[in-house]
């Protein structure tokens, strides 16, 4: 019949197990164990071994609804009695207990349990019974309930005679993610009508990874569909269509899913909606929200030349802030924010642009790659290696990191920095729960779901310190976004934040030490959209960017231009993904004068990659770099120097300054320097270091401990 024993073992005197392997057509598996056992010098003769194995069944249980659709009177009442059947397949199949739920948008209201199952069992629901108008219906059953044999049904909708579109639901991925079942589960439980395009792009490493998403949703009855976008700007709908994915097409009941990638549609916040008219000329017409934007996972890039807080090579500045800390024993209690220009225009708990490394989590994207994302999103990428003997799941580190990844039998991960610190991520929201040092001291994790985003409002030390974070909902680009409105901890730590309407935060507070007065002011301007170079019918989103830094205490003020350039990231088919982002032409702070910078060259792109950097005294510095942006050679008043880069690691092989001295370095697998020679003026001098080696520790993960 098909069936096949695989992995037979002795596990104890006379006694073996196997696992038995069932066609993947449903089927009744009969058959004999017969294993032959070569003779040895204990057991000269031949020695068989042979069983009539049990019986199994390889089952596909199904729910069917009876009458479909059903009549529903005033009042939403049942104007006939609702027959739940339950399918075997093989229909000679019995099963053991059986539960029947009834359930409303996903929670149950109703059980049946039978302490056996087969073909054509049923449940009756009588007449009468209340609908709730707002809500969506649906059955499902679970046979050989309690115990490791328990299937359940796919779910089974209810359909009312006046439904039309019984729900619908947001999938942040591409088709094939979640199978029907799983999606017709979304669909009815009414989880999400709200969904993100995203292109992954790193130009540096020159990746590009499309996220993608789709539109489900589920017609009761054969209908008429029209699914289109419309753009929102400042808040307002606009009229004019966007984008037309379904126009008046006629299509069957059941469920539907439109696949959408970040090419179709151009960047920015869409409201999308689903206008279906059914058979007897019922209408009904269903929204929801739709966003595409570009997500830079480049900023901070290893091996990258930082002036004046500005990258000389893709012109994005970080600017950080530590709104407070608390000395101690282990992970230190701390609260950071850093601002990026590559996420300007991104909105997130703390404002535009602005991100925390307390929202640490792990990405998933549709390539392969697992990033390991602190706030700056600039965590290491790792992607499957291989399954160890313990159960674990090991990822291997791509760019230059050297730590380590795991994903625990219980799904959980934990991720290790050289040093042995362990970052926990749990296995449903892959978000950051705990960092542990290898002392065993440890900094928590509390989350809470505000505004429909798990958002951290807790972080607490071993001793009990802690710092508590309190959130708003708020209204932005047409979303509920929760943001942080105040942080407070041990001694009168009590800072405030303050937005705008667009969710661009303003200002920062200390009113825990007697004053609420500013600490800090920001201000920023929107640079609106840039159209394509290569489709004038289409534009791109550059959004808000931060133009001015004020310390509100001394007045001092650090002022941004920005001018936008065209950069490049190849796709795996060799060709370029065109990037439009604005860099920074010109820093201006207060007593220290103004710097400029002038960039030649696509970046992405084969060629000239340089920087000119002219500082408060008018001098130039020019900076050429690698494909990576690495800088390979600096030329300024004094001379020239240059660097050759280990691409492995993503740090430098020799380096010659101005005098001609050079310096080379040499590196183990975990990137840590073995050696440093300088040569080229005297004697050479050369300095060496040996570190322990990773499996002297357990578990194996401290790699740079000299």
């Amino acid at each position: 019949d098909g069936a096949s024993v695989e992995d037979l073992r002795n596990i104890g005197p006379g006694v073996w197990q196997y696992q038995l392997r069932v066609p993947p057509s449903p089927a009744r598996s009969q058959g004999e164990l017969r294993v032959e056992f070569a003779p040895t010098p204990q057991a000269p003769q031949p020695t068989v071994l042979q069983a009539s194995l049990p019986e199994a069944w390889a089952v596909v249980p199904s729910l069917t609804l009876e009458p479909s659709p059903i009549p529903v009177g005033v009042g939403g009442t049942l104007q006939s009695d609702l027959r739940v059947v339950l399918g075997m397949d093989p229909p000679e199949y019995r099963s053991g207990e059986v539960r029947l739920s009834l359930q409303r948008s996903g929670e149950s209201v109703a059980d049946l349990i039978s302490t056996y199952g087969y073909d054509g069992f049923f449940a009756l629901f009588g007449r009468g019974l209340r609908l709730e108008r707002d809500q969506t219906y649906s059955a499902v059953a679970t046979i050989n309930a309690q115990t490791p044999f328990a299937l359940d049904t796919d779910v089974a909708p209810l359909t009312q005679s006046s439904d039309v579109i019984l729900g619908v639901c947001g999938n942040d991925g591409s088709a094939g993610e979640m199978s029907d079942g799983q999606m017709l589960q979304c669909v009815l439980s009414g989880r999400s009508s709200n969904l993100k395009l995203k292109r992954r792009i790193d130009i540096p490493n020159q990746r590009v990874c499309d996220m993608g998403a789709e539109i489900a949703f589920f017609l009761a009855q054969p209908a008429t569909v029209s699914l289109r976008l419309y753009p929102i700007d400042d808040m307002d709908v606009s009229g004019a269509v966007e984008a037309t994915l379904l126009s008046a097409e006629v299509l069957d009941e059941g469920l539907h899913r439109i696949d959408l990638t970040p090419g179709d549609v151009r960047l920015g916040t869409y409201l999308y909606e689903i206008d279906a008219t059914g058979q007897l000329g019922n209408q009904e017409m269903v929204r929801g929200s739709l966003s595409n934007e570009p997500d830079r996972r480049d900023h901070l890039a290893l091996g990258h030349t930082i002036v004046r807080s500005v990258d000389v090579f893709d012109g994005q500045f970080v600017l950080s802030r530590s709104d407070a800390q608390v000395a101690g024993r282990g992970p230190m209690l701390a609260f950071r924010r850093s601002y990026s220009s590559s996420l300007g225009n991104r909105i997130g708990p703390y404002g535009r642009g602005w991100s925390s490394p307390i929202e640490g989590h792990l990405s998933f994207d549709a390539c392969g790659v697992i990033q390991a994302v602190g706030g700056e999103g600039a965590g290491g990428r790792f992607v499957y290696d291989h399954d160890d003997s313990e159960g674990n799941v090991v990822y291997r580190p791509l760019d230059g990191y050297h730590s380590s990844l795991l994903r625990r039998p219980s799904g959980d991960f934990d991720l290790y920095a050289l040093d042995g610190t362990r970052y926990q991520y749990d296995g449903q929201e892959y978000q950051l729960r705990l960092i542990e040092d290898t002392s065993g001291n440890r900094l928590s994790y509390e989350y809470t779901p505000i505004g429909g985003r798990l958002v951290v409002t807790g972080l607490v030390q071993d001793n009990g310190r802690r710092f508590d974070l309190r959130y708003e909902v708020v209204g932005v680009d047409g979303l509920a976004m929760p943001l942080l409105q105040q942080l407070t901890g041990p001694d009168g730590i009590d800072v405030r934040y303050r937005y705008d309407e667009k969710g661009l935060l303003t200002e920062v507070r200390r009113a825990g030490l007697g004053s609420a007065d500013p600490i800090e002011q920001f201000s920023y301007t929107n640079f609106g959209r840039y159209p394509d170079r290569s489709n004038p019918d289409r534009s791109h989103e550059l959004g808000w960017r931060m133009v001015t830094a004020t310390n509100a205490l001394s007045g001092a003020t650090i002022q941004y231009s920005y001018v936008p350039r065209w950069s490049a990231a190849a796709r795996g088919d060799g060709s370029f993904a065109d990037v439009i982002s604005l860099f920074v032409t010109e820093l201006t702070e207060t007593d220290a004068g103004t710097v400029t910078f002038s960039y030649v060259g696509e970046r992405g792109r084969p060629g000239v990659q340089t920087t000119v950097v002219k500082n408060a005294r008018l001098y130039d510095t020019t900076y050429s770099m690698n494909e990576f942006g690495g800088v390979e050679r600096i030329d300024d008043p004094i001379g020239s120097q240059s660097t050759v880069w280990n691409l492995q690691h993503r740090k430098p092989h020799s380096q010659t300054d101005a005098e001609g001295v050079l310096t080379e370095f040499s590196y183990d697998a975990y990137g840590n320097t073995l050696q440093q020679r300088l040569s080229g003026r005297g004697d050479p001098v050369q300095a060496s270091w040996t570190f322990i080696p990773p499996d002297t520790f357990d578990p194996p993960v401290i790699k740079n401990r000299a």
